[in-house]
Parts: C-alpha cells; sequence; structure tokens
C-alpha cells in the first residue's frame, strides 16, 4: 500500500482503492514506518499541486487549440527519448512533467531506474548522475526515486491539509542548474470554468544560469486565483557545488531574483 500511495503522487489521478475483505487503506492503521512514509507521499502530493494544475492547463489547452505537438502530462521515455532503444522499452519509469520518475514495484524494495543521456539530478538534492545510466540496490521505505534534467524549473507549494489551504506559505521555485531553463506557472479561480475563457493568471519563469538569476513575468488576470494564489516566491538552486536559496520577493506583475546576495557569494542551505 505504501509503494501504491507513493506511485500515485505523480499521476494525473491520485486515487487509494480498498475492499471490504482487507484492512482499511487508511495510513495510520499499517503502522510505522509505513504510516509515516504514506504521509509523506500525501504531502508531496499537496506540495506539488500548482506544478501538477499547469501541467494540466497546459495540456488541455493544446489540445484543444490544436496545438503541433500535444503537451501531455505523463509520458513514456520514449516520447522524450526516441533515439534511446533502453528507454523505448521501459514501462515501470515515465516523465511526469519534467520529472523522471521510477517508483518502487518490487516488494523487496529494489530500485530498477534507468537514466537517459544527460545530466540528471535526484530532486531535492545536489547529487548528479551522467546518463544513459542504470541504477540498481536497495532503498528504504520512504524513498521514491525521482530526477530532474539540468535546466528543470519546477515550482513547488506548501504541505497543506486540503487545496483551500493554499498558498500556505511562498512559492519555492526549484531549479535544476547547469542550463536555462523555463516554466510557465498557471493559476485560476480553482472553482468555474471561466480558465476556458482565458480567465488564468501566468506567471512564465526564466532561468538564466550563467547569472544565477530568475526572471518572471506575468500575464492575464493577476487576481483570478483569489486567496489561494500565490503571492510571494523564493529561489532554490541545486547544483553540483550545493543547494542555495534566495531571498523572498513579491510576484507582483513580474520581477527577478538572484540566488546570492551579492554575486559570487555562495549561500549553503
Amino acid at each position: 500500500l505504501t509503494r501504491w500511495m507513493q506511485l500515485g503522487v505523480f499521476l494525473p489521478t491520485m486515487r487509494v482503492h480498498s475492499m471490504i475483505t482487507v484492512t482499511p487503506h487508511w495510513p495510520w492503521l499499517w503502522g510505522e514506518p509505513y504510516a509515516n512514509a504514506m504521509r509523506q507521499a500525501l504531502e508531496l502530493r499537496y506540495r506539488l499541486l500548482p506544478y501538477h494544475y499547469s501541467l494540466a492547463h497546459r495540456m488541455y489547452e493544446s489540445v484543444r487549440y490544436l496545438s503541433e505537438k500535444p503537451a501531455f502530462w505523463m509520458r513514456p521515455l520514449a516520447m522524450d527519448f526516441p533515439d534511446d532503444p533502453t528507454a523505448a522499452v521501459m514501462t515501470t519509469i515515465w516523465m511526469d512533467g519534467d520529472i523522471l520518475v521510477a517508483p518502487i514495484i518490487r516488494q523487496d524494495h529494489q530500485r530498477d531506474v534507468y537514466l537517459p543521456a544527460g545530466i540528471w539530478y535526484q530532486r531535492e538534492t545536489s547529487h548528479i548522475s551522467y546518463g544513459p545510466l542504470h541504477i540498481g540496490g536497495r532503498v528504504g521505505v520512504f524513498d521514491i526515486p525521482q530526477f530532474c534534467r539540468a535546466g528543470t524549473v519546477l515550482p513547488v507549494g506548501n504541505v497543506v491539509q486540503f487545496t483551500d489551504a493554499l498558498p500556505g506559505g511562498p512559492l519555492e521555485i526549484q531549479v535544476y542548474g547547469g542550463k536555462d531553463g523555463s516554466f510557465e506557472l498557471i493559476e485560476d479561480d480553482g472553482l468555474s470554468y471561466g480558465y476556458q475563457s482565458g480567465e488564468v493568471r501566468r506567471t512564465l519563469l526564466m532561468w538564466n544560469d550563467a547569472a544565477k538569476v530568475l526572471k518572471w513575468e506575468v500575464t492575464g488576470i493577476l487576481t483570478v486565483a483569489g486567496p489561494q494564489g500565490f503571492t510571494n516566491l523564493y529561489v532554490t538552486l541545486f547544483d553540483k557545488i550545493g543547494i542555495h536559496r534566495s531571498t523572498t520577493a513579491a510576484i507582483g506583475a513580474g520581477g527577478s531574483l538572484h540566488v546570492f546576495s551579492n554575486p559570487g557569494q555562495i549561500k549553503f542551505v
């Protein structure tokens, strides 16, 4: 059950099924460490809400307006790496937007990860791997193998107990260094079909790796998200040196943040 919930974090629909003949799938009925591992999975799902919500919007718009290349949210590796024959046969690893996910599906807790060519970060760490690469070995019950390519820009929210509790604090923009990158955060009112007629707020997040600066531009209806909209953000940069955090700034109609207070000064988290 723990591994199923961890896997579900990275699916468009996270759903926990049960049966009348088994122990109900409430985390607290399964004891530790499993209850805490499931709790962390649920918290991660909420933290990724602004990211997943934006991916859903992007996919909807690409299909509705007949884009030449539909922006599929969940993709097999073969779609992103069509020239890699190893990626073509992977069925338990996929791209959740810009996150490569390889959840544990074996009872012996063995991981079976394949990273295609490129520079990959273990998510939320400064640990770098260079693909193509296979990674195996036993992992703990709390571990969910996740990787981001250099240049990934990932908006991450706060731990909340329900969606109406958003934003719960400033928006964290995770940047995985080594390349320039961008991401479009999309917010709406969360209630109506107004998004179908363009009632959204778009925040284009743009990372300049050489300058170590995040710039953002806001378009659309600035107040459409209401009290659930994010009003402040900060940057967490993961690079080969370590993990660095910027100051916090108001989103407003646009702005920029240098990760280091003084260029050249390194701040470790």
